[in-house]
């Protein structure tokens, strides 16, 4: 059961996920207990205008941000690299390096979206929780997409240990 206080408990709440008695159960074991010790920043407080991180946490997320931006970058660098590497070799099997570096840049794309998405939960007043949502949105898309080219990967790998194996028997 999420702790009182927690993001999670006051969604939950609010959505209806817990019901009354849950909540004043949460809250009598709130009460009874010591505070757990913890080394995660304090959670998001509620304001007038919606939720709010601390300093302590939007340090940690601008920080995240840059280092996301940085990343972005260099695989935006590298994926334009290949592809004009794989335009100037197609001839000769250059068509491998254009299509990595067409999804090199796909990738940096979904990335750097992310790191500005974070970037603006620090700049931001009473929208956290949206571009906190955005960021995870270009953040799951970018996963979705690594899953399918992993898929696909995965299943052109089978089927040429099929032909291969097709291929070794028929001699």
């Amino acid at each position: 059961m999420p702790r009182q206080g927690s993001i999670i408990w006051a969604t939950s709440v609010r959505l209806g996920f817990m019901s009354s008695r849950s909540v004043a159960s949460n809250r009598r074991e709130s009460q009874n207990q010591e505070p757990m010790p913890t080394n995660e920043p304090n959670l998001a407080v509620p304001t007038e205008h919606g939720y709010e991180f601390s300093e302590q946490q939007n340090t940690v997320i601008k920080s995240l941000a840059s280092a996301m931006r940085w990343v972005g970058a260099v695989m935006l660098v590298m994926g334009a690299l290949q592809c004009i590497t794989g335009m100037v070799t197609v001839a000769r099997g250059g068509l491998a390096a254009l299509f990595q570096g067409a999804i090199l840049i796909v990738f940096a794309v979904f990335t750097y979206r992310a790191a500005v998405a974070f970037r603006q939960i620090v700049g931001s007043t009473g929208q956290d929780i949206t571009y906190l949502m955005t960021a995870l949105c270009s953040l799951r898309n970018l996963y979705r997409l690594q899953v399918i080219i992993l898929g696909v990967a995965a299943l052109a790998l089978v089927v040429s240990f099929g032909v291969l194996a097709l291929s070794s028997f028929a001699r």
